[in-house]
């Protein structure tokens, strides 16, 4: 129940923030919004060590660090109001979040349940409504897409066989706009070839899918 509640105010939250206000609700000039990851917070286990950032917000002459975050990766700016971004602990993505800077509020949303942390980093959309990751598998790894904070799936590609190591060959997500994106998967082929998708999600479809040797189109 308290999951289905943060839920619920992480959607109010990105709908607020994304639709179109009426005019005779126009609020007043709003700050402008700036981010900056600062800190090196070190983080060490068994096999590697590395840093993390906290993340500083700035809203007109207000300065602020979004609390209980550490992450690689800036934010993104919804709606020139409220943040959107994923929070990391070691290596690995933890949550989604989402922070009003006016109200100095945070909602976390769980990452999904075939996501993997220690295999796959998440990407998030431009405008924070949809995730995109590799779900690995026994029988090899796939891309996945999913609204977000929502976490309803709209776009599963086909599994590729990839390298057979300790940690499955490597991937790389593209947004090339708030609704389409690309996807490559690093497979076990004799060439070592790339498995790459591009997907539209309006409506959700996969648009074309072909092998590469390189991650650059």
């Amino acid at each position: 129940m308290h999951a289905v509640r943060m839920m619920a105010s992480a959607l109010s939250v990105l709908a607020a923030a994304c639709a179109p206000v009426a005019p005779e609700s126009t609020p007043g000039p709003v700050a402008a919004l700036s981010v900056r990851l600062v800190d090196s917070i070190p983080w060490e286990n068994e096999m590697i060590d590395g840093f993390l950032r906290r993340v500083e917000v700035r809203t007109g002459a207000r300065l602020d660090t979004i609390p209980r975050v550490t992450t690689y990766q800036l934010p993104q700016i919804i709606g020139d109001t409220i943040l959107a971004g994923l929070a990391y602990k070691d290596d690995g993505v933890v949550a989604g979040y989402v922070y009003d800077p006016r109200t100095r509020r945070i909602t976390r949303t769980p990452m999904p349940a075939d996501l993997n942390p220690s295999l796959s980093a998440p990407s998030l959309a431009p405008d924070g409504r949809h995730l995109a990751y590799i779900e690995f598998t026994r029988e090899g790894g796939r891309g996945v897409v999913r609204t977000w904070p929502a976490r309803e799936r709209v776009l599963l590609t086909r599994t590729v066989g990839v390298p057979g190591t300790d940690a499955p060959g490597g991937h790389w997500i593209r947004w090339l706009g708030r609704e389409t994106l690309e996807i490559y998967i690093e497979t076990d082929a004799a060439d070592s070839t790339w498995y790459r998708i591009r997907a539209s999600l309006d409506p959700a479809r996969i648009i074309a899918a072909d092998s590469v040797r390189t991650l650059q189109p």
